[in-house]
């Protein structure tokens, strides 16, 4: 992966994650706010958490290491599940997962699975 933006090329690019997300609900950031409310399940979200340069002992660095966090909301936890396979098989060799949570939300019927990815991605 070269940048950020190609994380979200990554995604949409990958057929077995939009079969179950289309393309029109995968957002940086959060939910537009153009979209009615409550938001048409499923969707994913991301977002940078961190990111940290590689710094070299001289000139700039050209490498930062991205901690990009993905939630998934879906209506059931199985439809949770089977995008985070999903999501999984389009990330697999670009970047490591560091961590998954699960969480029930406050809207009913909404479930959301929270996921850490790392990435080295160019400047």
């Amino acid at each position: 992966m070269a940048d950020k933006s190609s994380v979200y090329t990554t995604l949409v690019g990958f057929a077995g994650l939009t079969a179950l997300v289309p393309v029109s609900r995968i957002w940086y950031g959060r939910v537009p706010r153009n979209i009615a409310s409550p938001t048409t399940l499923p969707y994913l979200l991301y977002r940078r958490i961190t990111s940290v340069p590689e710094n070299p002992l001289a000139g700039n660095p050209g490498i930062d290491q991205y901690r990009i966090q993905f939630d998934i909301y879906s209506s059931t936890t199985s439809g949770a599940e089977a995008i985070l396979v999903q999501l999984r098989a389009a990330l697999a060799g670009n970047g490591y997962e560091v961590l998954a949570q699960d969480f029930s939300e406050f809207e009913p019927d909404s479930e959301r699975i929270s996921v850490d990815w790392e990435f080295w991605l160019s400047r």
